[in-house]
């Protein structure tokens, strides 16, 4: 994961990730961007929230929670909850 990083800061995962930052140590941060359907084939109502992950290089956590920060500050999905039905 160190040489995937080499010459960056951080990367912006669609997929996640995140099991592979819990074996190399590098910081991660999830952001909520949208609602999206739960179960596609399903017509449930439901909603999930839609997140994308900041990967971050080893000790460059202020970078990625600055990053978190300023989508936060600029958007209002962080405060926006599903519908229950």
């Amino acid at each position: 994961m160190q040489e995937v990083m080499d010459g960056f800061d951080m990367f912006v995962s669609g997929g996640g990730h995140v099991g592979l930052t819990n074996q190399t140590g590098h910081p991660a941060a999830i952001v909520q961007y949208g609602f999206g359907v739960r179960n596609p084939d399903s017509d449930s109502p439901t909603t999930m929230p839609l997140t994308t992950t900041l990967l971050g290089d080893l000790f460059a956590d202020d970078k990625i929670l600055n990053v978190a920060h300023a989508f936060q500050r600029k958007t209002d999905w962080h405060s926006r909850r599903p519908k229950l039905d």
